[in-house]
């Protein structure tokens, strides 16, 4: 990952955009009431639909020797082992890593807020332990299996994350943004496979802000901020003759509609609020669905499909915001990530290949990789989408669904596969 060659061509595409590019990520943790025994989140990743960032997918093997980013001119990178293995979604070819799962079910990610960037330069009276900020996700997920343990490590006394390091991809695109080069304008999710959460928001100077539970996630405002409008917006739906108190550039006046920041921030909150209180538990009904001792066997399927319905809500549809000439918001949801942690899974779908496919870590053969990355396009199986049922085609109701990306074997291999048979289905139901 680090030290890869940065296609100037791919940062310069932020520049067409004329501003944030990822405006409308969201991201939400299911894992209260009935659903905490197995919990699942997912993320969307949303950016301008006509720049090409080089998504892909990769996987990171056990005791891979990592090498960090040089933190100030003169100085070298330091080089890591890592003990977990994780898979992710990594911008610009493998240059930056967005997204990930590790093989503990340990997630952590960024998603885009300029609101609070981190800006911070490397001092050598600071503490020891330095990192850029590229390559803090990588770490986390290399060396840790809980949230407890990562809240122990993002300690500013003991740790600085950089935003400026030398070469560092984001430099050219805050170049191409006209932003200041040392701006980092992101906040960090990481969650469980027991059940915890955690944000982190950046302040001015190097230091940051630990949210501990904090189960949803989108982009601007600060999460401070978005909890106001959350509980101005509850007190509005319950008194409709209170104003609420909600600036007038936020795009909030029809809320929670829309797809701001704001509005997806509330939306998903209320939503996730009502499932955990109200939804009761997942359907086992025998009439409910044709695919239920299917989804009876998969043990974190009813954190899995809340998640993916919740996640429906904020999904930015194309052309729901922005014009080709960067009007608008402009952010389109290009990728949608699942990660259920106890198992754990790593699944992804995309725009250009929407049926879902990933990797069981519990069973990946990770001496394949022969101690190196190994990236998937996100186009992989693009051409396999759907499962041929046609009759006189070879088609059965058994038919089987594409191969994932790395193949799995045993119970990993079957879980795999129930999951995605159970997702398809439900997506298709919501068509009808």
């Amino acid at each position: 990952m680090s030290g890869k060659p940065i296609l100037l061509a791919a940062a310069a595409v932020w520049l067409v955009a004329g501003g944030p590019l990822a405006w409308a990520c969201s991201d939400v943790f299911v894992a209260c009431g009935p659903y905490a025994a197995a919990p699942a989140s997912m993320r969307t990743a949303d950016w301008v639909a006509y720049n090409d960032l080089n998504f892909t997918v990769g996987l990171s093997p056990p005791k891979l020797q990592y090498n960090a980013a040089a933190l100030a001119a003169g100085l070298t990178g330091t080089r890591y082992t890592w003990r977990h293995g994780f898979a992710g979604l990594f911008l610009l070819d493998g240059a930056i890593l967005e997204d990930g799962l590790n093989d503990a079910g340990l997630s952590a990610a960024w998603l885009w807020q300029d609101a609070s960037p981190m800006q911070s330069n490397y001092s050598a009276e600071g503490p020891e332990v330095a990192l850029a900020a590229q390559d803090l996700v990588p770490y986390l997920l290399g060396n840790f299996r809980t949230v407890k343990e990562v809240a122990d490590f993002m300690d500013p006394q003991k740790l600085q994350v950089v935003s400026n390091a030398p070469g560092s991809p984001w430099i050219y695109m805050m170049q191409a943004l006209d932003y200041p080069t040392d701006w980092f304008p992101a906040h960090l999710t990481v969650r469980d496979a027991q059940g915890d959460s955690l944000l982190e928001e950046f302040r001015p100077g190097g230091a940051w802000q630990l949210y501990p539970g904090a189960e949803v996630v989108t982009n601007e405002d600060s999460y401070e901020q978005n909890l106001f409008y959350l509980a101005a917006w509850e007190n509005h739906t319950a008194n409709p003759c209170w104003e609420p108190p909600f600036p007038q550039d936020a795009d909030l006046l029809d809320p929670p509609g829309e797809f701001s920041p704001q509005e997806r921030f509330i939306r998903l909150s209320m939503l996730l609020k009502g499932a955990c209180q109200f939804g009761g538990e997942y359907p086992r009904g025998q009439s409910w669905s044709p695919n239920r001792t299917e989804a009876q066997e998969t043990g974190g399927m009813p954190a899995i499909a809340v998640a993916q319905s919740l996640l429906r809500s904020v999904t930015v549809p194309w052309g729901a915001k922005g014009t080709p000439n960067g009007v608008g918001l402009g952010s389109n949801t290009e990728v949608i990530v699942l990660r259920a942690h106890k198992q754990p899974l790593y699944l992804f779908s995309s725009i250009g290949n929407p049926q879902w496919q990933g990797f069981d870590l519990s069973e990946t053969d990770w001496a394949e990789l022969n101690g190196a990355m190994r990236y998937v396009p996100l186009t992989k199986n693009a051409d396999s989408w759907w499962a041929d049922l046609t009759p006189g085609r070879g088609g059965s109701s058994s038919a089987a669904s594409a191969p994932p990306a790395v193949q799995t074997s045993g119970a990993g291999a079957a879980r795999l596969a129930a999951v995605a048979s159970v997702l398809a289905a439900t997506a298709a139901a919501a068509l009808l």
